[in-house]
């Protein structure tokens, strides 16, 4: 059976624009960056064969970031916190869900380093997130031990990128693993360098918008009207406390011509050495975005409401040709992008696929929880003099130390106790300290002194409380 993609297996890109236009006749609101504004510049606009140009005017609508973040909830259902409805349920699309208890839940949808989320990769450890992270690292060809990186003696954290192993790494493996839980992260980037600097993955899927050709700016503005204290300075107050009339400018443009760009890197995607069916999931699913992006406006901001011009969306090759259906046929059909009726059936035929072939996550959404991480203060016993140094197990090595302090006469024992333990880690710890009395209590007083700054974990937290963006 013909794959509604094979036009593409010759390409290395596939290179998609539309032109869009204010949904009412506007100057437009572009992108702002803090202490620079709007983003102009110049570019060369040239007839055929890029002869017969000239340099006009330019500004970013949007950037490649932002268009990211567009794309990312072009398939997700903001009221339901979940895949459009096609996409979601449990034998749907992957992606790890992490509850933070009063502050919320999250995911790896909505966080802006997708799978290298803070939430998964830092915090207590809990039961869940601990079998994550060794089906993680064992899916990569990790050791399991260590799943949360460590900091580096000194201070501070680890560098980006300092995080390493030794040895010969299979990306392939990589590749599957971050498809398996989280195949977004495969369309949009990702970069684990808390395990290892070499695990990154690139964008597939890019875009986005730039203006051309005006003349001048548009400057307007306003103001927040305040009825009550038009200053706040009688009673002691200012507009950094919300009260007062606060006055603001911004600039807009009116541009001839607004163009909307998006690429999907095919020859990068065929490099992960993904199964068919996977890679033509990500294929529908980068297509998809881009439909449901464009489809019914693209409204960025209050003033930036933008729709299309014509009635579909151009592709080309990279070298900005036609991709032909059949190439060996100049004359043949173009390549088009299948309707978003078309490729939400395309991608459940394909999801179906990488489920019976065990690629895809079981149940879809990982849920995880996440605590906030215990503070720096540990709890110290101090020991009986002559205490040696027991023999402990490796988790209890890197929670407890054991060391002396001061010099001469006044020369102490004492066991640093780092983070809270569980239950069978105290009963380990008091073992191997021979179950005495005395040390068994300072042990007792030292973790409670630990635990007193520790929130309590997710599972103990109240239910009854909303969640965040929910």
């Amino acid at each position: 059976m013909a794959s509604p993609f094979d036009a593409l297996k010759g390409a290395t890109r596939l290179l998609m624009h539309a032109e869009l236009r204010p949904c009412q006749p506007h100057p437009i609101q572009v992108t702002n960056f803090p202490d620079l504004g709007p983003a102009r510049f110049q570019t060369f606009r040239g007839g055929k064969d890029g002869k017969d140009g000239n340099w006009i005017n330019a500004v970013m609508v949007d950037s490649h970031q932002a268009i990211a973040n567009h794309l990312e909830m072009a398939t997700w259902d903001l009221a339901a916190d979940d895949w459009i409805e096609p996409l979601r349920g449990p034998t749907g699309l992957p992606y790890v869900r992490i509850d933070c208890g009063r502050l919320g839940r999250t995911h790896t949808v909505r966080e802006p380093h997708r799978l290298n989320s803070a939430y998964i990769w830092t915090g207590q450890d809990t039961p869940d997130t601990r079998g994550f992270l060794r089906a993680f690292r064992e899916a990569i060809g990790f050791p399991p031990d260590e799943l949360k990186p460590k900091k580096r003696k000194g201070d501070g954290e680890a560098a980006e990128g300092d995080a390493e192993v030794p040895g010969l790494l299979d990306l392939r493996r990589f590749y599957k693993a971050v498809f398996k839980w989280d195949p977004n992260s495969v369309l949009h980037g990702v970069f684990l360098e808390k395990l290892a600097g070499r695990l990154r993955m690139t964008r597939v899927l890019s875009g986005f918008i730039d203006a051309y050709d005006f003349t001048e700016d548009a400057p307007s503005g306003g103001s927040k009207h305040d009825p009550v204290l038009p200053s706040g300075k009688p009673v002691g107050l200012g507009t950094e406390d919300g009260v007062g009339n606060v006055i603001y400018h911004r600039t807009e443009f009116a541009p001839r011509t607004i163009m909307a760009y998006f690429k999907l890197e095919l020859a990068q995607l065929r490099g992960y050495s993904l199964p068919v069916a996977a890679e033509e999931l990500l294929l529908a699913l980068g297509m998809l975005k881009v439909r449901r992006l464009l489809q019914d406006g693209f409204h960025p901001r209050s003033n930036c409401d933008l729709v299309m011009v014509g009635e579909d969306i151009t592709v080309t090759d990279a070298k900005g040709k036609p991709i032909r259906l059949d190439s060996r046929d100049p004359a043949s059909k173009e390549f088009s992008i299948p309707t978003v009726d078309d490729l939400i059936e395309i991608l459940k035929a394909r999801i179906t696929a990488c489920r019976e072939a065990e690629l895809l996550a079981s149940p879809a959404v990982t849920e995880l929880t996440w605590s906030v991480p215990a503070k720096k203060e540990p709890g110290t016993i101090n020991l009986p003099k002559g205490t040696t140094h027991p023999d402990l197990p490796d988790d209890l090595q890197e929670a407890v130390e054991q060391k002396s302090e001061g010099s001469g006469r006044t020369v102490k024992t004492v066991l640093v106790i780092k983070v809270a333990l569980d239950d069978d880690q105290v009963g380990r710890l008091k073992e191997a300290y021979g179950n005495k009395d005395k040390v068994n209590k300072d042990i007792d007083k030292a973790l409670a002194a630990v635990r007193k700054n520790t929130p309590a974990p997710a599972d103990d937290q109240d239910e009854e409380e909303p969640e965040a963006g929910v």
